[in-house]
């Protein structure tokens, strides 16, 4: 009986000791994720800064004291005399693209890259949007180089240079241009 009981002791030491262990880790998951997700915010309210001045946006978890079971939302609060939440759903289909290229650029942010390469990012852009793309590329090339394949003019506007590929004689020339030179003369 002492034996067993002994074994019994044991066996409650080694499970608190489990439990605690997990406790630690769980603790520490947590902490890692609310780190992470309170820095991706705070790069998407920068990043969304640079395409609009008349709006803020926000993440937001529905459960934030349970963010494993938790469903993301994002808020955009328009900021002119009244303030209030804009909801995606009523977004255009490009407005919806263009939230989730600076969305990603936010998350990439958290490990930025020296190098990015896009093609046809813009694809579901208008011109408007376009041009607002086009900014945020100009704003994050000062810490990174962009190569971005577009067949939209508003998008290359900020570029430093492009390089345009035209058919000659059933062969292709690239052609390049640096457009900051054009812009500022």
């Amino acid at each position: 009986l002492n034996d067993m009981q002994q074994k019994l002791n044991t066996l409650k030491t080694e499970k608190n000791s489990i439990l605690e262990m997990i406790n630690e880790v769980e603790d520490r998951k947590l902490n890692i994720f609310n780190k992470t997700f309170d820095s991706i915010n705070l790069n998407l309210k920068k990043l969304y800064k640079v395409i609009t001045t008349e709006e803020q946006i926000n993440l937001k978890l529905d459960k934030p004291l349970d963010p494993f079971n938790s469903g993301l939302f994002i808020d955009i609060i328009k900021q002119n005399n009244k303030k209030y939440t804009k909801s995606i759903d009523i977004l255009s289909g490009g407005e919806k693209s263009l939230l989730m290229i600076v969305l990603l650029l936010a998350i990439q942010m958290r490990n930025l890259l020296s190098f990015y390469l896009f093609d046809e990012i813009d694809a579901a852009l208008d011109k408007e949007n376009s041009k607002k793309l086009s900014k945020l590329i100009k704003e994050l090339s000062k810490n990174s180089q962009f190569i971005v394949v577009s067949h939209n003019d508003s998008l290359i506007i900020d570029a430093d240079t492009a390089i345009g590929i035209a058919k000659q004689n059933d062969e292709s020339k690239a052609i390049g241009v640096q457009i900051n030179a054009i812009t500022n003369k």
